[in-house]
């Protein structure tokens, strides 16, 4: 332990809420062998800000976003994007990928670190006596039927307008045809489509 330093050390705690823990949820594909690398390779900004976790109520805007900035390295680890709003576009533009490969949205990543820093208080206070701890309702969590459940998202995933996207997939042919359903429904082809990777 002592080899990893007094910093990633106190990091362990919000490490562990983070990548999965019993009442802190986790990222879908992700497990701890790859949040274990992402740390090792988080920069000093990120290490501070995971320690950080548990420490205040709500978490710092800075915090904030250093945690965001290891969320896009677990998914690509060696982009330079800093923030799940542009990571999620590039991956759905570039890749194509399906929801559940994507990070969460900005909203939905709020809801999770609210709640891994709520879970970190509790462990930061396991040797106070009848802590007093804020209610969870500030933290991600919500009283329904006398059952606390996560709250998932304040916001829709995507615009009305994205999820309806009409996109071709012209990898050769360049919408020459009726076969482009960008054409059959009247529109202009947009980075979405395979026709514009050509050439790049």
């Amino acid at each position: 332990m002592d080899s990893l330093g007094t910093h990633k050390i106190a990091a362990l705690p919000a490490l562990h809420a983070l990548s999965g823990a019993d009442n802190s949820g986790s990222f879908a594909g992700k497990g701890k062998a790859i949040w274990w690398n992402a740390f090792q390779e988080a920069s000093q900004d990120i290490v501070t800000a995971l320690g950080n976790l548990g420490a205040s109520e709500p978490p710092s805007a800075e915090t904030m976003a250093a945690i965001e900035k290891v969320i896009c390295k677990l998914y690509v680890p060696n982009t330079t994007i800093t923030t799940a709003k542009d990571l999620r576009w590039w991956l759905f533009k570039k890749k194509q990928a399906q929801s559940e490969k994507l990070p969460p949205t900005k909203a939905a990543l709020e809801q999770t670190v609210i709640r891994a820093n709520y879970q970190a208080m509790v462990w930061n206070n396991d040797i106070v006596p009848l802590p007093q701890l804020p209610s969870p309702d500030s933290f991600g969590w919500k009283l329904e039927d006398n059952k606390w459940l996560p709250v998932i998202t304040t916001l829709p995933p995507a615009p009305e307008a994205v999820i309806q996207l009409v996109k071709c997939g012209c990898a050769k042919e360049r919408c020459s045809s009726n076969r482009c359903q960008c054409r059959n429904a009247n529109l202009n082809c947009t980075d979405l489509c395979n026709c514009c990777e050509i050439g790049r």
